[in-house]
């Protein structure tokens, strides 16, 4: 039973990791929980931006209709 916990929490945490960056790489944009403002992926602000704050889009339609506005640095 404790091994079989143990393999599953090893099998979703591979598929998080394995997940995750795809996902990054499919994003066209990226915007900051802080700050509500989305920016293009290479920005000078998102590259400095922490990554629990980063919210993954796939759209300017989809930040702008949650209330995000454009980055003044790189004008998304």
């Amino acid at each position: 039973s404790i091994l079989l916990k143990r393999k599953f929490i090893v099998t979703i945490t591979l598929l998080l990791l394995i997940a995750l960056p795809v996902l990054a790489l499919s994003a066209s944009y990226i915007g900051n929980k802080n700050s509500w403002k989305f920016h293009y992926q290479g920005c000078r602000a998102e590259r400095s931006m922490k990554e629990y704050n980063r919210i993954y889009l796939n759209s300017r339609a989809d930040a702008i209709s949650r209330g995000m506005v454009p980055c003044k640095i790189c004008r998304p």
